[in-house]
């Protein structure tokens, strides 16, 4: 975590724990301070995902939060397409109410569901002072820690929303729990070949069992080549030791593109 994300936490904290956050105007201003900040800062690659996203595609949301991509997603999917934002936190998805109808957007459908291997329900632990910081609840916490929210998969929401659509692009952005989300994606991965937007934090994947180096190679396996967007596009493909040198360690992460091996048109 860098200096400037631990000063924006920090602020967030203290709004919440101040009441302000519950004031429809807060909260506008720091959704345009969060969107300046993840386009400029986190996020600088976003815009060149517009490469990925055919119009009157579906794209998929996985842990939309407060719907900085899905936004973006919905923009260049065009009218005909549609946008599926995830999101079970109860309080990024009054955010996410706050999006406006755009003309000449894709709709954006919300869903206050987790995205995981299975549906049915999971518990959710909250972070009251970072609702970017929300996530599942592992080991004996599963049962009892947390919020129940219902779960659901990649393959059953390609089955209910895409009615015809061509998938372009799932992101995934799970705080750890981005394997989980795979384990329920084997169909769509096999007979979609969407390309993916996979956040690879190491020391988060390995509270449920996983690894960054076990997902990259779970990726490649899958028939997919690795880059990481920045300013200047969507990336030359990269090996797992580029990749790790930047997800690794307890403070390492970043947004891992997956393309379809073979298919230079993506």
């Amino acid at each position: 975590m860098t200096r400037l994300q631990r000063l924006l936490l920090g602020l967030n904290r203290r709004l919440a724990a101040s009441g302000l956050l519950e004031k429809p105007w807060v909260q506008r201003l720091w959704l345009l301070l969060y969107d300046f900040y993840k386009a400029r800062l986190e996020a600088p690659g976003t815009a060149h995902l517009a490469e990925l996203v055919t119009p009157g595609s579906l794209v998929l949301d996985i842990g939309a939060n407060v719907g900085f991509f899905a936004r973006r997603f919905a923009d260049w999917a065009g009218p005909e397409g549609l946008v599926v934002a995830v999101e079970p936190g109860p309080d990024n998805l009054v955010r996410l109410s706050l999006l406006p109808a755009r003309r000449g957007a894709a709709p954006i459908r919300v869903l206050a569901a987790a995205c995981a291997e299975a549906p049915g329900t999971r518990r959710l632990k909250l972070d009251a002072g970072n609702p970017m910081d929300h996530k599942l609840a592992t080991g004996a916490a599963a049962g009892s820690e947390g919020l129940t929210v219902g779960a659901t998969t990649v393959d059953a929401l390609v089955a209910r929303h895409a009615a015809g659509r061509p998938l372009s692009l799932v992101k995934i952005d799970v705080q750890g729990a981005e394997s989980l989300v795979l384990d329920g994606a084997a169909e769509t991965l096999a007979s979609h070949r969407p390309a993916l937007l996979v956040e690879v934090t190491d020391g988060a994947l390995r509270a449920y069992g996983a690894s960054a180096g076990a997902l990259l190679a779970r990726l490649r396996d899958h028939g997919y080549r690795l880059s990481i967007p920045d300013r200047a596009g969507l990336g030359e493909p990269l090996d797992d030791a580029a990749i790790l040198a930047r997800a690794g360690g307890p403070d390492g992460y970043c947004d891992v593109l997956a393309r379809p091996a073979g298919d230079p048109a993506r």
